[in-house]
């Protein structure tokens, strides 16, 4: 169950789309999803009002779509669509102890966990009397 403010909102935010839609599933309506439905056609009828009244069409918005990836990479854009570098206003400066980290990020892990396997492969080789 849900209140009728959560319902309002939901239903608003398929509203948004110009194809969406709520599909309120319920083996009986409650007093929340009345409410909601009263109140979303009240609201609907107003904005329809409103468009009509200064010839707006609604339409979608038409975005390009990001890259969930785009944070991880080298940033390539240029002017005022590029990100401002956040280390300018850091009171300190970063800096990598390694700097093959840069080009391999995985370096300096796989070596400390091979430095790590050959010690546990020794301890091995000592318990069972392999190796004095």
């Amino acid at each position: 169950m849900r209140s009728e403010g959560t319902l309002i909102q939901t239903i608003g935010r398929a509203a948004r789309n110009i194809r969406g839609k709520a599909i309120l599933y319920a083996d009986k309506v409650t007093g929340s999803m009345d409410r909601a439905m009263k109140e979303t056609n009240r609201r609907r009828e107003i904005q329809v009002t409103f468009n009509k009244e200064n010839k707006i069409k609604p339409k979608s918005i038409v975005k390009e779509i990001k890259d969930i990836m785009e944070g991880a990479r080298p940033n390539t854009r240029s002017g005022k669509n590029k990100p401002k570098n956040f280390e300018d206003e850091l009171p300190f400066k970063i800096e990598l102890d390694n700097p093959e980290a840069i080009s391999n990020p995985y370096s300096c892990a796989s070596d400390a966990l091979a430095r790590d396997i050959r010690g546990y492969a020794r301890l091995l080789l000592v318990c069972f009397g392999v190796v004095p």
